[in-house]
C-alpha cells in the first residue's frame, strides 16, 4: 500500500523514516518531493560543478546526459521501500530518467538519477529545484 502524505509526515516525524533536509513543503498527496542537490556531473563539461558555487544553475544540452543528486539524504526502515520516479513536468519538457526500480528496505543515502535531454534544446534546472519524486510502500 502507498503511503499518504499524512502518513509520510508522521513517519518522518517520530524517526521512521529520516530525511536529511527535510522540507515539509516537499510531502505531495502520495509521495515526496526530492530536491537537486549541490553537485552536478555533466557529460559535456566532464566535469562536477558545484552549484552553490556557481549562481545554482546549470544546462543540461541537447543528447547530453547529466547526473544529479538530491538534496535530501534519505534512511528507510526494514519495513518500506521507497519507488523514486521523475516528475511529471521535467518529463514533458523532454529529460529522460535511467534510475534503478526502488530504493530497499533499510536503504540510506541520497540517490543519483542521470537525466539525459532527448530535445533539440538545451534544458536549465536550478540547485534545490524539486526533480524527483519517492513513493513509500
Amino acid at each position: 500500500m502507498i503511503l499518504v502524505d499524512n502518513q509520510i509526515k508522521k513517519l518522518v516525524k517520530d524517526g521512521t523514516i529520516k530525511i536529511e533536509n527535510y522540507s515539509e513543503d516537499s510531502v505531495q498527496p502520495a509521495s515526496y518531493d526530492m530536491r537537486i542537490g549541490n553537485e552536478v556531473f555533466i557529460t559535456t563539461a566532464r566535469q562536477v560543478i558545484d552549484l552553490t558555487k556557481n549562481g545554482g544553475r546549470f544546462t543540461i544540452e541537447p543528447s547530453a546526459v547529466a547526473m544529479v543528486g538530491t538534496y535530501e539524504l534519505l534512511e528507510l526502515p526494514k519495513n518500506i521501500i521507497g519507488r523514486p520516479g521523475l516528475r511529471s513536468g521535467l518529463a514533458r519538457q523532454g529529460l529522460f530518467p535511467s534510475i534503478g526500480i526502488q530504493a530497499d528496505p533499510g536503504f540510506k543515502g541520497r540517490f543519483f538519477i542521470n537525466l539525459i535531454n532527448l530535445t533539440s534544446l538545451p534544458i536549465s534546472l536550478d540547485y534545490l529545484d524539486p526533480f524527483l519524486s519517492i513513493e513509500f510502500n
